[in-house]
């Protein structure tokens, strides 16, 4: 019965994300997501309470699932100039990525009407990031790195990766990216990330 139970969330959730994807948040209703799963209502809202508690998890495993192994890169056994650039490498090629830019547009819209943003938080961007802190952490404590806030350190890193591109595929001034342009934009993020750090 469990096993049939994890199914059918699965299930909600994968029909879910698609219309959310294909109409954007507003225009989804619970109805019709009872309606594609082929349940009732009544059902969908016994594993979820709200529509907004079935978006964050939509967002939540769409963002987990497409992010794959990318912050595992970080326990490999590469120096840490050249993990922070395979990491980059690997990081803007999946946060530029048509799905991650579509579930990002949704979250810009909707997520300040969302109760549970510390949720969001704490099991997304905290939790995938705190392994990069953990590696400035140590590389600090090894003399690699200036001695600074190391949670602060991985987020302006996360933010230089996407200074060059995020703003124009959010607006959808960009289309696509090369994996030139990915390759450019890490070098020079890097750069700007070692003049503030580098011993």
């Amino acid at each position: 019965m469990r096993k049939k139970t994890e199914e059918k969330l699965q299930q909600i959730i994968e029909v879910a994300a698609r219309l959310f994807i294909e109409k954007g948040f507003s225009e989804t209703s619970m109805s019709e997501i009872a309606d594609s799963v082929g349940g009732s209502k009544a059902t969908l809202y016994s594993y979820f309470p709200s529509k907004f508690e079935l978006f964050t998890e939509v967002m939540l495993q769409s963002a987990g699932k497409l992010s794959g192994k990318i912050f595992d890169v970080l326990d490999g056994p590469l120096p840490l100039r050249e993990k922070l650039q395979v990491f980059g490498h690997e990081y803007l090629t999946f946060a530029l990525s048509q799905p991650m830019i579509d579930i990002r547009r949704i979250v810009l819209a909707e997520l300040h009407k969302l109760s549970n943003g510390h949720e969001v938080y704490e099991r997304g961007i905290k939790k995938k990031w705190s392994r990069l802190a953990t590696i400035f952490d140590a590389a600090m404590a090894k003399g690699e790195m200036k001695q600074a806030n190391s949670w602060i350190a991985a987020m302006q890193l996360r933010a230089l990766f996407e200074t060059d591109m995020m703003d124009c595929r959010i607006l959808g001034i960009k289309e696509g990216v090369t994996k030139d342009e990915i390759k450019q934009a890490v070098e020079r993020a890097l750069a700007m990330f070692w003049c503030s750090y580098s011993v």
